[in-house]
């Protein structure tokens, strides 16, 4: 088949029917009247994938797609098979993301593809913003030291078929990143280095509000959990490393990484979970050092020390906020009712320490409780009372977060998670 529309999601995809449905359930009929196309790639072992996309196809739901493929093919090779797939099939644009981040706002689409229609290569897509806006980039190392973490996850991405995925040399690619230690990162490699191909790419960044995306996925660990020490040390530093010399600053952009996987609190989760320790930090130490340069000694100290005496020495901090807060009476919210907020909540309980609930920006898409607490709106609780928020969400959009909490409630005092273990 071959077309000339504006855009096409893909979306990699392996023994998760249920989420993708969620996902597809939602998604389907939006992209449908937006005359967007959507592929499923799936290397599911079991056949409840392909059965939900033939259900799908036989409600005349004609937009959809379902293409096999081998269960033993690594996911990072196949997003360049998507890649290359959606460019040979005329697309203008290709969107690859993951099976369970879902734009739940037809509004969202619709901005994204007004946006598409600026022309440029390559679009970095911000899901957590405040507000909707586009920014250009014409210097490329500003870039990459701005979006190289950002641009890990499946889904911050949009590429342009002409100037930027026609001409690939996808057998030099598959040889030099789809193999350890690249494999995990194999997308950034790609990204930069045909960058670095090409004459005064242009690269925009398209920003779009929290509110109009949820992950309903969001919840559950990811499944390379229990490998987060060497994925996040040696595979992240070694993949930065390998890009073209034209990027300079590589440990600044090494950096960038977001601070919540190896922060404190994870570390001592993994030292609990015997997922990390001294073995573990004499084998990844240089890539400690590089990320986290002179703090390298708390790694140390946390691989070293017995889990008991790691845990009162560095959770010292939180547990006197929290009396703090009890003795002026203040109550305490956690902000965020994902993933990381749910992490956040669990080590208060482990450690005796009560909150009251769960904050976030807005219902949409949100539970309305987690662990058997409440989840409300930030604006409902900030313009009636000034409790203390712990903010637990990537560190990357804790600012963020901070700003809209000043805006609701000036006075009221706040600390990041992971800047407090």
């Amino acid at each position: 088949m071959r077309t000339d529309k504006l855009l096409c999601i893909s979306i990699p995809t392996y023994n998760r029917a249920a989420v993708l449905e969620q996902k597809l359930e939602h998604e389907l009929p939006i992209c449908a009247q937006l005359g967007i196309d959507v592929y499923v790639y799936d290397s599911s072992t079991e056949q409840d994938t392909q059965e939900l996309c033939e259900g799908y196809q036989q409600r005349r739901l004609d937009n959809l797609y379902y293409v096999a493929v081998a269960a033993d093919v690594p996911s990072n090779d196949k997003i360049y098979r998507i890649w290359r797939e959606g460019a040979q099939a005329g697309y203008q644009y290709v969107w690859m993301i993951n099976d369970h981040m879902t734009c739940i706002d037809a509004q969202g689409l619709q901005y994204i593809l007004q946006c598409l229609r600026g022309g440029a290569d390559f679009y970095l897509l911000h899901m957590q913003a405040q507000a909707e806006a586009v920014q250009r980039y014409a210097d490329l190392n500003a870039f990459f030291q701005e979006a190289a973490w950002r641009l890990n996850g499946f889904g911050t991405a949009i590429l342009r078929t002409e100037h930027f995925l026609e001409g690939t040399d996808w057998s030099y690619y598959r040889q030099k990143y789809v193999r350890q230690p690249y494999m995990n990162y194999s997308q950034i490699g790609y990204y930069f280095e045909r960058l670095a191909e090409l004459a005064a790419p242009q690269i925009a960044e398209i920003r779009l509000p929290r509110a109009w995306f949820v992950d309903f996925w969001r919840h559950e660990r990811p499944a390379w959990d229990a490998d987060t020490i060497r994925i996040c040390t040696e595979c992240w530093c070694r993949t930065l490393l390998a890009l073209p010399a034209v990027y300079r600053h590589k440990v600044a952009a090494i950096r960038t990484q977001d601070k919540w996987f190896l922060a404190r609190f994870k570390l001592l989760q993994y030292r609990q979970e015997h997922l990390y320790g001294l073995k573990l930090f004499l084998r990844y130490g240089r890539y400690f050092y590089l990320l986290h340069g002179a703090a390298v000694g708390h790694d140390f100290l946390i691989a070293l020390l017995p889990y008991a005496w790691s845990r009162k020495l560095y959770y010292g901090r939180l547990l006197a906020l929290a009396e703090q807060a009890r003795a002026a009476g203040q109550p305490l919210y956690v902000y965020g009712a994902g993933r990381h907020g749910m992490e956040c909540a669990q080590l208060l309980q482990a450690l005796n320490i009560e909150f009251q609930g769960f904050l976030v920006t807005s219902l949409h898409g949100n539970p309305r409780g987690v662990l058997r607490h409440p989840v409300q709106e930030a604006e409902c609780v900030l313009t009636k009372e000034t409790p203390y928020v712990i903010i637990a969400v990537l560190t990357s959009g804790a600012a963020e977060v901070a700003t809209y909490l000043r805006q609701l409630n000036p006075r009221v005092p706040y600390a990041s998670f992971d800047a407090l273990v």
